[in-house]
């Protein structure tokens, strides 16, 4: 048999003119190609047979921006000739700034031979390889302009080979081995080459240029070898399995963040005359080269094994119960490199002020053994499958992903250095890589490094998770399903920074008295940067309640409809690779981040409606049509109201961290100062009030901290169109099929340019008040700590200080797809 398939996809949008879409563009050309062909028979006759198939893919994906809705001081002009001013000066062409478009390539190659050995054994060889290259440059928005070669390119290749052996012993006994090996390599790049990394203050937007700080020295390379062996056995109305899964790592993480510099400049005047703000590198303590080729890696190697019994009982016809109980045991091999000195001197210091639950350099977490019992049910409570039961409780054990304790093999003080310049000389922007300045190794540990600890006892993340559920037919042939899941957090994953001194004192003058800390630079132990100690929480709970409503009716129509209402609060949402990063930007206040504030996720699904109707008639002995409708209803995301506060030096309690505003209850709950050029102090205060009376959060929270994702934005909703055309004959007693469908995404914003509207705001945050200052606080007689804030409200364009999203196949923009399909 062979199959082959081609799908070619082209969409044109319209401008529309409103100015309720503003910021909605002309999209020039979107388009995703796909070409494949699959082949598969047998090779001897009921013993051996094949499958192949081959797939070449090319996706482009516009992020249309209309730069005369960006809010910074430059204009469009002064922008294209900062792009000039680089060219001519620096050889480094940043690119354009207005519709970057993404890339995808990729390449796929599958094989797999089944082998009937005999009635009893049968082997399964088959091995996958995937290439794919994402060119990733970073849209710009209205608070921020990004030039194209400021962006990623991210290529990687898998291979991954598996063997597979089936063998039935008897009707009761079977046995299940596999053996896997996978080889994974990923290479990040930046696409700027090797040029320093750009941020310009712009008064209340971004300027980014240059290369992409976290990807001038970023590599990694996989190899994972698994062994899975599961044994069946029936006995009666017993069905138990008794397994082993075990995983083999071996990794090579290089992550040399900043290695060809980082600056920061006040405006695009400063960066004209090489006066940096802020400087900052990453650097090798190992070697002299600076990204890959880098002895300064993590390499280590990592264990789990996994052993596991569970029986299904078939209590009666009616219900079956599945219980069982796995043991996971993960196991560190290797030890990162240790100080002698920091365990000996900076650990106690530490000590003082934090518990570091055991941890020390060169030690990664002891080897733990974590139970995982579980039980679950099917109860067909009548007889009739009118009414079912199902449900189940259990605790889970989670993987965790390598790149965290990578960081202990890398961020040790002997491997990665870390050099930061808060007042650089003027005249000191230096943009050939490298020229750029590094600070004398130190034979010890360099000044300035970062450290990453983990807790003696540190535990794999696991959770305990609940469900019931209920399937009832009703009258009319309808059928209502209610389900409830529960989670609960055992073990999940807590950062700390253990290198900050307790806070010194709060902010005064308004009802807002945060605590205010030292910069790094007075910390704990000032010798190095920031400690990060990883640790476990059980903060953190989800819960889901749905309702689904559906019906079958005998004319070929089928629909559904389902409500769901889901809320999550976590401490840590797991999204960054980097460790410190997992700390630095969890938005806080007033509570500091050390003290793991429970508070709503970032995953927090709020309510959803999901529909769908679906009409299917076969006509005339060959053809078969299927139209299907799908509508979802979605709460807006969840976002928090920050300060825009780029250099985090509000509080100094994080590098960048991000603050929760405090929202004013009037004008002299906030101190403002004139805007140069804009808007003075009490037109700004009347804009902040005016914005803040229309916002229903907002108003409610008048006296008040923001809390984290605290708000959402506007609800969304989108309807999907999907028509299904076949057209079937015989040829020698086999079924032929061609069909065509055709996809309409976002069905609504067809009808309506304003309907279908989907939102984003950067990083789940909208920094609505800039930070400009602290000064004294006359009010406060007697101290010389400047703790009075002053800030600077920019009134964000249309009221709105978030964005529509509308890029990508997932966008506020009406996509259609044609694709064709022979199947013989």
């Amino acid at each position: 048999m062979a199959y082959f398939k081609y799908r070619n996809e082209n969409l044109a949008g319209k401008t529309p003119t409103d100015d309720e879409t503003d910021e909605r563009e002309k999209l020039d050309d979107f388009s995703a190609k796909t070409y494949g062909f699959n082949v598969s028979g047998p090779i001897v006759k009921n013993k051996l047979f094949f499958f192949a198939n081959v797939e070449i893919q090319a996706d482009a994906t516009p992020q249309p921006f209309n730069a005369s809705n960006y809010e910074g001081t430059s204009t469009v002009a002064e922008l294209n000739d900062l792009r000039t001013y680089m060219i001519n000066n620096y050889n480094h062409d940043p690119g354009g700034f207005e519709n970057n478009t993404r890339e995808l390539r990729g390449r796929k190659a599958f094989l797999k031979l089944d082998w009937n050995i005999n009635s009893k054994h049968s082997l399964m060889l088959r091995h996958q390889y995937t290439y794919g290259e994402a060119i990733d440059p970073y849209r710009s928005n209205p608070r921020s302009i990004s030039f194209y070669n400021s962006g990623v390119v991210f290529p990687s290749t898998a291979n991954t080979t598996a063997l597979e052996l089936k063998s039935r012993f008897s009707d009761e006994l079977t046995n299940n081995l596999k053996i896997g090996y996978s080889y994974i390599h990923d290479d990040r790049n930046t696409m700027g080459g090797r040029f320093p990394g750009v941020t310009i203050d712009d008064g209340a937007g971004k300027i980014y240029a240059g290369g992409e700080i976290y990807s001038t020295g970023n590599e990694l390379k996989q190899s994972i070898f698994t062994i899975t062996d599961n044994l069946q056995l029936t006995k009666g109305k017993h069905f138990l399995t008794f397994g082993t899964h075990n995983e083999f790592y071996g990794i090579y993480n290089l992550f040399m963040r900043r290695a060809y510099g980082d600056y920061e400049f006040d405006s695009v005047q400063d960066f004209r005359d090489g006066d940096p703000s802020f400087y900052r590198i990453g650097y090798s303590q190992v070697d002299d080269i600076r990204g890959d080729g880098s002895a300064a890696a993590a390499e280590f190697n990592f264990m789990q094994f996994g052993l596991y019994v569970q029986d299904e009982i078939k209590i009666n016809e009616d219900l079956k119960v599945t219980a069982g109980v796995r043991l996971d045991m993960p196991v560190f091999t290797d030890s990162p490199g240790e100080i002698d000195q920091f365990n000996d001197t900076t650990i106690v210091k530490l000590e003082n002020h934090y518990d570091l639950e055991g941890a020390r350099s060169g030690q990664m977490p002891f080897t733990q053994f974590l139970v995982s019992p579980r039980v679950g049910f099917n109860w067909d409570v009548n007889g009739t499958k009118t009414t079912q039961i199902r449900g189940g409780v259990g605790i889970f054990t989670s993987r965790l992903p390598l790149v965290w304790p990578a960081g202990s093999y890398t961020n040790n003080g002997l491997m990665m250095g870390d050099y930061r310049d808060y007042s650089p000389d003027p005249g000191s922007f230096e943009w050939d890589p490298d020229e750029q300045y590094v600070p004398a190794k130190i034979s010890v540990a360099a000044a300035g490094s970062q450290i990453d600890l983990y807790a003696k006892d540190f535990k794999l993340p696991q959770m305990l998770r609940a469900n019931l559920a209920v399937d009832q037919k009703l009258p009319g042939d309808f059928v209502l399903t209610l389900e409830g899941i529960y989670t609960k957090t055992i073990n999940n994953v807590l950062w700390k920074d253990v290198n900050i001194k307790p806070a010194w004192g709060n902010a005064t003058g308004t009802g807002d008295d945060r605590p205010l800390y030292r910069t790094y630079r007075n910390g704990v132990e000032s010798y190095y940067g920031q400690i990060m100690l990883g640790a476990n929480t059980n903060l953190g709970y989800t819960y889901n309640l749905t309702a689904q409503l559906r019906k079958d009716f005998a004319v070929g129509l089928s629909s559904s409809v389902a409500y769901t209402f889901g809320r999550a609060k976590s401490v840590f949402d797991g999204t960054s690779s980097q460790n410190s990063s997992q700390w630095n930007y969890l938005v806080s206040s007033p509570v500091p981040r050390n003290e793991a504030e429970l508070g709503i996720s970032s995953f927090d699904l709020g309510h959803r409606i999901v529909a769908a109707l679906n009409y299917e008639i076969e006509y005339l002995n060959m053809f078969k049509t299927t139209v299907s409708l799908f509508y979802t209803g979605q709460s807006g995301r969840p976002v928090s109201y920050i300060y825009d506060d780029y250099s985090g030096s509000f509080t100094n309690e994080a590098y960048r961290g991000p603050q929760l505003i405090y929202v004013p209850e009037n004008e002299n709950d906030i101190y403002l100062v004139d805007i140069p050029g804009g808007a003075t102090a009490a037109e700004q205060w009347d804009d902040l009030d005016a914005y803040i009376s229309q916002n229903d959060y907002l108003s409610s929270r008048r006296g008040q901290y923001a809390e984290r994702n605290g708000s959402r934005l506007p609800w969304e909703n989108i309807l999907d169109l999907r028509i299904v055309q076949d057209i079937y004959y015989n040829v020698k007693d086999r079924k032929q099929t061609l069909q065509i469908t055709f996809d309409v995404f976002n069905f609504g914003n067809l009808l309506n340019q304003n309907w279908g509207r989907r939102y984003y705001a950067s990083n789940g945050n909208i920094a609505l008040i800039d930070y400009y200052d602290r000064v004294d606080d006359p009010s406060t007689a007697g101290t010389t700590e400047e703790t009075l804030p002053l800030f600077q409200f920019y009134k964000p364009s249309n009221d709105r200080a978030y964005y529509i999203d509308d890029s990508g196949l997932n966008s506020s923009r009406w996509q259609a797809r044609l694709g064709i399909r022979y199947i013989f």
